[in-house]
């Protein structure tokens, strides 16, 4: 019938609930103003019947109402030709997770794996990833098979995908790889096919001097452009970064220009590690702590107790003296040391150690009461 309502709505004045006409911007809607006509009248009949005081108190509880209906006000607009500000950019993820605590100079804690019976199988992965007890793991090639597959396999494993998602983080732990291969010996392949796997950095055992750490820093760097500061060590690095980026969850080529050396290049995420465990590495840590220094490098003095306790024949005092000397020269030009265990945390930590590495399947994470009294 001609005039009847479509299909699933209703007549004007039916008896349903009415829809609120749209006003001109500015305009106070109509049924905002019905309310008000009706409040005016009461006021007014209030007034009559019952004198002043009853007008003061029903336009009282009447104000209240109105604030209560009052639509929210319009954010005023901007001045004519003004353009909205643009947020800042969100910072970029964090691809190696220890560097924040690194720069705030607070310790960081973490244990071998594939080595003395903490496996490296895909259950260990998945477990040392859930633990929160470490920061990093330092998965060893010094003293088990030089097998890039099963580091592989693990590094893969070791993926939280639900950490990655709800903490914005690119890896769920920072990997650390001992090297198979002595500073000294200076193999550049070796170090290209381990970085190739993605991991977050290199432990290089039995470093004795400067020109095997400036070598095995080039050898972790990419080729720079001409011309720009951080030229210096002249990267020697072969590129093909595609297995990297995944697992840093970048592209190739932002890969490349974040899979440069910690403090020496702004965006740099790579550690070097030098374990320096032997007498001509105790006599050389000082100049080689200055030379990363001078050059901005940020690297990590590794006093290495187990191979310094054999060069040292045992000797209990010139062990510990040794120690100390490559604690205290990374201490003195602004570069992290680390130790083996967590044994006399608090006072290595007051000397300068920044890195602690739990070892076999005895190794223990610092306590509570530990953490706590090193600011952790």
């Amino acid at each position: 019938m001609l005039g009847s309502p479509a299909p699933g709505q209703r007549r004007a004045g039916s008896g349903a609930e009415s829809h609120e006409v749209p006003s001109a911007p500015g305009e106070v809607p109509r049924s905002r103003r019905h309310r008000n006509r009706r409040w005016l009248a009461a006021v007014v009949r209030a007034t009559v019947l019952q004198g002043a005081g009853a007008f003061v108190l029903v336009s009282a509880m009447l104000l209240a109402m109105n604030e209560l209906f009052r639509a929210p006000t319009a954010a005023p607009a901007p001045p004519a030709g003004s353009q909205p500000s643009a947020a800042a950019p969100a910072a970029p993820a964090p691809v190696n997770n220890v560097l924040p605590l690194l720069g705030a100079d607070e310790p960081i804690f973490g244990q071998f794996v594939n080595y003395l019976g903490v496996g490296s199988d895909r259950e260990s992965a998945v477990g040392h990833a859930a633990n929160r007890d470490f920061d990093f793991v330092v998965y060893d090639l010094e003293h088990t098979p030089f097998d890039i597959p099963r580091l592989t396999e693990y590094l893969q494993w070791l993926l939280d995908r639900r950490a990655i998602a709800e903490a914005g983080l690119t890896a769920t732990k920072t990997v650390f790889v001992r090297m198979p291969v002595n500073a000294r010996e200076t193999n550049e392949w070796v170090t290209k096919n381990v970085l190739d796997t993605g991991v977050h950095g290199l432990v290089f055992p039995h470093t004795e001097t400067v020109e095997q750490v400036l070598h095995a820093i080039r050898s972790m760097r990419y080729p720079q452009a001409p011309g720009v500061p951080d030229a210096e060590p002249a990267g020697i690095r072969g590129a093909s970064p595609a297995i990297a980026a995944r697992y840093w969850g970048l592209t190739s080529r932002e890969y490349q220009q974040r899979a440069d050396i910690w403090r020496l290049d702004p965006q740099g995420s790579l550690i070097p590690i030098f374990i320096i465990e032997n007498r001509t590495g105790v006599e050389n840590a000082r100049a080689i702590a200055q030379a990363l220094a001078e050059r901005s490098i940020g690297a990590i003095l590794w006093a290495g107790s187990g191979d310094m306790s054999v060069s040292y024949a045992g000797d209990r005092e010139a062990l510990a003296a040794g120690l100390d000397r490559v604690i205290d020269a990374a201490r003195e030009f602004g570069l992290p040391a680390g130790i083996n265990g967590t044994v006399d945390l608090e006072e290595r930590y007051a000397q300068g150690v920044r890195m602690f590495v739990s070892i076999g399947v005895g190794g223990r994470p610092p306590t509570q009461e530990q953490r706590q009294a090193v600011g952790r």
